[in-house]
């Protein structure tokens, strides 16, 4: 018997129903399967967050903490209760908290900044955090994201690396000074017995019956001068024998230069070496160590020096040279007529305890270069063309507003 027209609709209803009874349980399997893996992925978030290592902080956009994991509030000698009562103005040191409206601005913009800042602990001690901060959305609102690394040992480290750095650049200085003695003491001497001659005329003049008054004014105007010679070169050896933390301040590199050839004037006439300046005017001012900068000088001078000690008397000649870098700073060149630098040996240079001198200690070089990283410079040999060794190294411009360091 064929089916019936009321057997067939029922038939495509029940096939309807059918297929949409298959689509809501795919749907609701679905939807099972999207609540099921949120459930896990928060779950698997907040293990990460309770347990990692690093302290996390979420943190609204006005500054106040939201939630933090037990890291964070154990490296800062909270529970995590009473961190949620905190603002970030509560834990940062000032020179941190100054900084954070900057911040701030840039993160909502959407960078994610890395940053090095200092936190007060419960008990009020300082603690130093590396700090990853990135911008998220959470529950529509934004929020700022950042992971705190504490870097005490880093930093301790890193002092003490600066210590032994600066207690090898001043026994560098010493042995430098040590090899210089010579020449430094003739230096004094110069002013010195020009103070005592022109004393002794002095006193002959006032022994005479009538005193030229205006040479008696030429004599001691003489003395003057000599003595204030004598005092600048007893405080450039002061400064250069003291140990102390380096002070960057503006400087003219010029007279760097200038006051360092000075100090090796004796040295270089009894060496026979003339000294040749080609010194750009209208150089950007650096920040640097006066005294670092003159030791460095100094010490590619003295290299040189001992470089043309077998030249005869018409090749020994030192040029000394500054001039705009590229880059908007500045460029010094110490260049030597010597023999140059051996091929094997100028790759190795600046290495520690590295010398082609029979009693040298390997120290100079290795230690300019060092100070000239401080200085966030650069320091390059390498042999001229024409003959000799030709040593430069490069200092940054200062910027308008940098800070001492």
């Amino acid at each position: 018997m064929p089916p019936t027209i009321d057997h067939v609709c029922m038939n495509w209803v029940t096939a309807q129903w059918s297929m949409v009874a298959a689509a809501c349980l795919t749907l609701a399997t679905a939807y099972g399967l999207v609540w099921w893996w949120r459930r896990e992925r928060n779950e698997q978030y907040q293990t990460l967050f309770d347990r990692a290592n690093d302290g996390i902080m979420l943190m609204s956009t006005d500054a106040k903490l939201v939630s933090v994991n037990e890291s964070f509030a154990r490296m800062h000698g909270y529970s995590t209760q009473e961190t949620l009562t905190l603002s970030l103005q509560d834990l940062d040191a000032p020179d941190s908290f100054r900084l954070v409206p900057e911040r701030m601005r840039r993160l909502l913009a959407g960078e994610a900044l890395t940053f090095e800042v200092e936190h007060y602990h419960k008990d009020g001690h300082k603690i130093p955090f590396e700090v990853s901060a990135s911008k998220i959305i959470a529950g529509g609102k934004s929020l700022i994201q950042s992971f705190h690394r504490d870097i005490t040992a880093r930093r301790q480290a890193q002092q003490e690396l600066q210590q032994k750095r600066a207690e090898l650049t001043h026994l560098s200085r010493a042995v430098m000074l040590g090899e210089l003695s010579g020449s430094l003491a003739h230096e004094l001497n110069q002013p010195l017995s020009a103070i005592l001659s022109n004393a002794q005329a002095a006193q002959r003049f006032l022994a005479r019956p009538e005193i030229d008054r205006k040479e008696l004014e030429e004599i001691l105007g003489d003395i003057v001068a000599a003595d204030l010679h004598a005092g600048k070169v007893i405080r450039s050896l002061r400064l250069l024998l003291k140990k102390g933390e380096a002070r960057h301040q503006p400087l003219d590199t010029n007279e760097v230069v200038l006051d360092a050839i000075k100090l090796m004037r004796s040295d270089l006439l009894n060496h026979h070496i003339t000294v040749e300046t080609h010194l750009t005017q209208d150089l950007p001012l650096v920040c640097g160590d006066h005294v670092q900068l003159q030791q460095v000088l100094l010490n590619l001078m003295m290299n040189a020096s001992d470089a043309m000690a077998r030249c005869s008397w018409d090749q020994s000649r030192l040029l000394v040279g500054t001039q705009h870098c590229p880059n908007h700073g500045v460029r010094v060149s110490v260049r030597d007529h010597g023999h140059g630098i051996p091929p094997k040996s100028i790759g190795r240079v600046f290495e520690p305890f590295f010398t082609t001198k029979p009693r040298g200690l390997g120290l100079g070089l290795g230690v300019c270069r060092s100070i000239l990283l401080a200085h966030d410079g650069s320091m390059a040999a390498e042999n001229h063309p024409d003959g000799g060794a030709l040593f430069h190294f490069t200092l940054p411009a200062r910027v308008d507003g940098m800070s001492n360091k």
